[in-house]
C-alpha cells in the first residue's frame, strides 16, 4: 500500500481524549525487557521508509507463551496506537494465537476503550497482521502434540464421547481463551466422522473472519493436537454481515 493510500485509509476523524492518553503513554513501546527465562523472537515488517513499518520483539516462556512485548516504529496516530493493542493482545497466548490476531480485533478494543467508534485502520480487517504472521511462521515448525499423539490409541479408534471429551479440551486449553478477547466463543454442536459442526457465541458469529483466518486457525490448532484431519462447518452464522 503507497504512503498516500495509507494516509486516506486511516482514522476519518480526530482521535479521541481517552485514545490521545493512550498515545501519550504507550505500554510496549521500546525495547524488549527479557524477562528471566525466556526467550526472545524479533522481526520487521514494512519498508523503512513506510509509516507502518514496525520491528517487533516477543519473549516466550517454555509453553510457547508470550510474556512480554516491545516495538518500535515509525507510524504516528492510530496506526501506532493499533500497533500498542497488537502488542498487547499477545500477551498471555502462544505465539500460535497470536499469527491469528487481526486488525478487526484491534478496532473493536479501540472503539470500545477509547469510544473511537470512527477509527479506520490501513489493513484487511480479516487478515492477520503480517509481522505476528511471519514471526510464527519462521520460528514455530508444525508440530504434532506428544501427550496425544504418542501415546494410547488413535483419536480414529476412540469412542465417540472420547473424542469430543479431548476436542473440548483443546478448545478449553487453546481456542476459547483467544476467542474471548474479542467477546466471542464457540461451542461444539456434533462430530459426524471427520466433520466437526460448532456454532460461534458472541462477536464471532458475525465477524468476517469467522469463515477465514479463525476457523482456519481452530482447524489447525485440533488437528495439530490431536493428529486428525477434521473439518469445521460453523452453523448460524449472521451471513448478511459477510455482504459488502
Amino acid at each position: 500500500m503507497s504512503d498516500n493510500a495509507l494516509e486516506e485509509n486511516t482514522v476519518a476523524a480526530p482521535l479521541s481524549p481517552a485514545a490521545l492518553e493512550r498515545l501519550a503513554n504507550l505500554h510496549h513501546l521500546g525495547p524488549l525487557q527479557l524477562p528471566d527465562g525466556c526467550r526472545e523472537l524479533a522481526s520487521t515488517h514494512g519498508r523503512p521508509d513506510s509509516p507502518e513499518h514496525i520491528r517487533l520483539q516477543l519473549a516466550i516462556d517454555d509453553s510457547d507463551r508470550i510474556r512480554a512485548v516491545g516495538f518500535t516504529t515509525r507510524a504516528t496516530g492510530v496506526i501506532l496506537l493499533a500497533y500498542d493493542i497488537m502488542a498487547e493482545l499477545c500477551l498471555g497466548v502462544t505465539l500460535r494465537q497470536a499469527a491469528y490476531i487481526t486488525p478487526l480485533q484491534v478496532k473493536r478494543k479501540i472503539a470500545q476503550r477509547f469510544k473511537q467508534s470512527d477509527c479506520r485502520l490501513p489493513w484487511d480487517e480479516a487478515i492477520p497482521f503480517p509481522i505476528l504472521t511471519k514471526i510464527a511462521n519462521h520460528e514455530v515448525p508444525p508440530q504434532r502434540n506428544e501427550d496425544v499423539t504418542d501415546r494410547g490409541p488413535r483419536f480414529s479408534d476412540l469412542g465417540l464421547f472420547e473424542k469430543v471429551r479431548r476436542i473440548e479440551t483443546i478448545l478449553d486449553d487453546n481456542v476459547r481463551p483467544m476467542l474471548a478477547t474479542d467477546g466471542g466463543g464457540i461451542e461444539l454442536v456434533d462430530l459426524r466422522g471427520d466433520e466437526l459442526l460448532v456454532h460461534y457465541q458472541g462477536a464471532c458469529g458475525s465477524c468476517s473472519s469467522s469463515i477465514g483466518g479463525t476457523l482456519k486457525f481452530i482447524e489447525e490448532t485440533l488437528n495439530d493436537a490431536l493428529d486428525t484431519d477434521l473439518l469445521i462447518t460453523p452453523e448460524g452464522l449472521d451471513e448478511s454481515a459477510f455482504i459488502v
